[in-house]
């Protein structure tokens, strides 16, 4: 069965549509661990949140207008001094960060950006048309992209040429050593995995079947996984010959998880909701 009309549905879900059902709204804390709320402005649906590499700031994607526009914006970790650095993104735009911090990398309406992180003319990298949620490999040398409807590419941002990775998948994100790719496959219709593959032998492992269409995962630096399955946030160790999940919160309808690179915070959003959310003391 075609998977192209459900990969649309998640991204719309994934770019801040109002669901009927969104996540609660508790800031307490509980066994140590804390949430934040990072509080949208008037109007605003913020999501796409990613850290940047000293972990000192956020870059995300603000929707304004109930959805008319999207626009690429960096604050502090706390939620202060918001700054606008693009535009023109759309419904499916993903933000990632170049290595050393100075540029962000977007997928907009015409293609694949890169703008000053402090502000300026962005560039387009590559023209792929309806490209998602990316990622930068830890040397800066490539940069992952899903396709909506058409799975994963890597392009090489030295010489702008691109290999495609995998017909299926969404989502993406490099191991800390750049070898490993995290990533959401529905290898069916309403059948959603989270499942690393090994860059070098092409070779895609389980991490878990309980996943969704919010599903992300991302990498803490000791090699864990912390990903959106189940009931909420776990985290997984995979040094074992199968993946063992912890549940650090119980978190429903959240989506669009990254982790700090320090391994301190996870930033996540709740579907049908405007805010932002910080997690500190999994």
């Amino acid at each position: 069965m075609s998977q192209r009309p459900f990969r649309f549905l998640a991204a719309l879900s994934t770019a801040f549509l109002l669901a009927a059902c969104g996540g609660d709204d508790d800031d307490g804390d509980s066994g140590g661990l804390t949430r934040t709320t990072l509080k949208a402005a008037a109007d605003q649906y913020w999501g796409a949140p990613r850290f940047s590499p000293d972990s000192s700031r956020i870059a995300f994607v603000r929707a304004l207008e109930q959805g008319d526009t999207y626009e690429v914006a960096v604050m502090k970790a706390d939620g202060t001094d918001v700054r606008m650095l693009a535009n023109d993104g759309t419904y499916l735009t993903g933000i990632a960060w170049s290595p050393d911090g100075t540029r962000l990398y977007y997928s907009g309406d015409e293609g694949i950006f890169s703008i000053p992180a402090a502000g300026g003319t962005a560039v387009r990298e590559y023209d792929a048309f309806a490209a998602s949620a990316l990622d930068v490999s830890p040397d800066g040398k490539k940069l992952v992209y899903g396709v909506n409807g058409s799975g994963l590419s890597i392009l090489d941002l030295t010489t702008h040429t691109v290999q495609p990775l995998k017909d299926d998948g969404s989502a993406p994100a490099f191991s800390p050593d750049g070898k490993r790719l995290a990533y959401v496959d529905s290898p069916e219709f309403d059948v959603h995995e989270i499942r690393v593959l090994t860059l070098a032998t092409g070779e895609s492992s389980l991490v878990t079947a309980d996943a969704s269409y919010l599903s992300t995962a991302d990498w803490l630096p000791d090699g864990r996984l912390a990903a959106l399955a189940g009931d909420g946030i776990s985290l997984f160790d995979l040094s074992g010959a199968t993946p063992k999940g912890t549940l650090v919160r119980d978190q429903f309808a959240a989506k669009e998880l990254d982790v700090s690179p320090d391994g301190k915070k996870m930033v996540y959003a709740i579907n049908g909701q405007a805010d932002l959310y910080v997690l500190t003391g999994f």
